[in-house]
């Protein structure tokens, strides 16, 4: 079941980006989270099988 991120995993997630992409804009900002969602996604959609 699909559960809502926390604040403290927005967070983590933001800060990751920073050290990736300190200069990085919104649309980098955009595509990392999508990114990273699709493979929270993917990760718990395995588990479930």
């Amino acid at each position: 079941m699909p559960r809502d991120i926390t604040e403290n995993e927005v967070r983590s997630l933001l800060e990751e980006f920073m050290k990736e992409n300190p200069n990085g804009d919104s649309f980098e900002l955009a595509r990392f989270m999508y990114a990273k969602g699709l493979e929270k996604g993917s990760d718990e959609a395995c588990a479930m099988f």
